[in-house]
């Protein structure tokens, strides 16, 4: 665990979760730019449309963390809303607020968008998996105690205070399970499962997947709808593993809750898109919305 990669001067300093995001977004924007060249797609938008789709993003990821966290926000630490570096983002709260704006941002550029939004799925994937290792280094998304072989023990601090603080795995099995999971002159954590590792690891496959599923694209949008299927699908899986997230409704987190939907969705646009696709005939990709008003 290293939430803070390097110390400048004074209170300046490099935290990881920032860094790998910042990361993140240039190693998808340089990849996606040249993807763009090769796919009838101005490498220019990728970076115009990705600032907006980064701003609002991060935006909406934090506005559902914070919905989610209530505690972790009062209303005398107004700027805690600021402090994106030290983690606390929540995808399908990006994802709901990044869709309408870039929608609207394409339209108004009178740009394709899901031929857009296919070029750069693959590499918002790749993004997302990146992010994730900034959550493994920040000590955040945590999964719950394990015996795998592969499980991963967060250590513990002291503040200059004496108080026994740690990484957030240490502080929820210290602080907030009952009984505790572990004494305050416990060292260590217990190993838990490393679902930040798991979800870098599976982004980075998915990423692989939609690349190799252009070669198969047969209508507009399928590369987008079959990440959000399969990140659905896994975060689904993963969220069993995770210690961080409460269960909201018939035992599932609110990630499964939102996910469950959003499988469906997609779904349906999958193959509702392949079914007109083939039943249209043609060579050239087509968007659903294109091929009903064809039909």
């Amino acid at each position: 665990m290293h939430p803070v990669i390097l110390k400048l001067f004074g209170p300046l300093k490099i935290h990881s979760y920032g860094l790998m995001l910042a990361i993140a977004f240039l190693t998808a924007v340089t990849l996606a730019q040249r993807a763009a060249r090769r796919k009838d797609v101005d490498p220019d938008t990728i970076a115009d449309v990705g600032l907006w789709l980064l701003i609002s993003g991060v935006l909406g990821a934090r506005v559902m963390f914070m919905i989610l966290n209530p505690s972790l926000f009062p209303l005398n630490h107004p700027l805690n809303f600021l402090k994106i570096w030290e983690g606390g983002l929540v995808f399908y709260g990006g994802v709901l607020a990044a869709l309408p704006v870039g929608v609207f941002v394409l339209r108004k550029k009178k740009v394709d968008v899901w031929h857009f939004a296919d070029v750069l799925a693959p590499y918002m994937a790749l993004a997302h998996g990146i992010g994730r290792i900034g959550c493994f280094l920040n000590g955040c998304c945590y999964g719950k105690p394990s015996n795998v072989p592969w499980a991963i023990s967060f250590p513990r601090f002291v503040d200059e205070t004496g108080f026994v603080t740690g990484s957030p795995v240490y502080e929820h099995q210290l602080y907030y399970c009952n009984p505790p999971l572990i004494g305050a002159d416990a060292m260590r954590s217990l190993p838990v499962h490393p679902t930040q590792v798991y979800a870098t690891l599976a982004l980075f496959t998915i990423s692989l997947l939609l690349l190799l599923l252009w070669k198969r694209r047969v209508f507009k949008g399928q590369i987008f709808w079959s990440y959000l299927l399969l990140y659905s699908l896994f975060r689904f899986g993963v969220e069993f593993l995770r210690a961080d997230n409460a269960p909201v409704l018939f035992g599932l987190t609110i990630s499964q809750v939102i996910g469950v939907p959003v499988f469906l969705f997609a779904s349906a646009i999958l193959i509702r898109g392949t079914m007109l696709a083939r039943g249209e005939g043609k060579g050239d990709c087509v968007s659903p919305a294109e091929s009903q008003e064809s039909g």
